[in-house]
């Protein structure tokens, strides 16, 4: 079965959306590398031109046609800082600099200085949440919905208020009017009881 060539595209393009995303995040932060070793490097050269000075040795570095070379990290160091950057996301960019330029304030060493960028994206990558397992989010949700069912009980029915029902329905019954249903039993009657009272004969 080919896959369908929409999907196609749409799987390179998000390939290549995450690639550019970690050489911009790598870009950056070994940029950002190199500018502060070489602003270390030029404080250094500048303290060591103030001490000559004050000893009142004689500086002869203008004669030299050859500038002086910027310290470079050994290559398989920076192939290790940029395997590490590329890791790094690109929100957690503006944390690694942020803390990495809080550690420059102590002035290290120039050689010190690829080191403790190397530290800083290290704790940062671990300070990250953990994502959870299928297992741990089964178990989590298992134990949430045994709370929920711990937590709904049926109340039973109130004494009281089953009380006041019957009382309603006393009362009730007592105010409805009494309806007999004696039926009237009456013995037959004698002829000479007829006779005797005929007022009372069927006309």
């Amino acid at each position: 079965m080919s896959m369908p060539l929409s999907s196609l595209f749409r799987s390179n393009e998000i390939k290549l959306s995450e690639k550019n995303e970690a050489s911009v995040v790598r870009d950056c932060l070994m940029g950002e590398l190199e500018y502060q070793m070489r602003e270390r490097q030029h404080t250094q050269w500048q303290r060591e031109e103030d001490r000559k000075k004050k000893q009142g040795v004689a500086d002869y570095s203008w004669l030299v046609s050859t500038p002086p070379k910027y310290y470079a990290p050994p290559q398989l160091q920076l192939l290790q800082l940029e395997e590490l950057c590329s890791e790094v996301r690109p929100a957690e960019t503006g944390r690694v600099i942020n803390r990495f330029r809080e550690v420059l304030v102590r002035e290290p060493r120039v050689e010190e200085i690829p080191l403790l960028l190397k530290a800083v994206m290290h704790q940062v990558i671990q300070e990250r949440p953990q994502e959870e397992t299928l297992g741990e989010w089964v178990a989590k949700r298992t134990t949430s919905l045994t709370r929920l069912r711990s937590n709904v009980r049926v109340s039973p029915l109130n004494t009281a208020d089953a009380g006041d029902m019957d009382r309603q329905v006393t009362q009730r019954s007592l105010s409805m009017p009494e309806f007999s249903t004696r039926t009237r039993t009456s013995q037959p009657r004698s002829l000479a009881e007829f006779c005797t009272n005929f007022d009372d004969l069927p006309v």
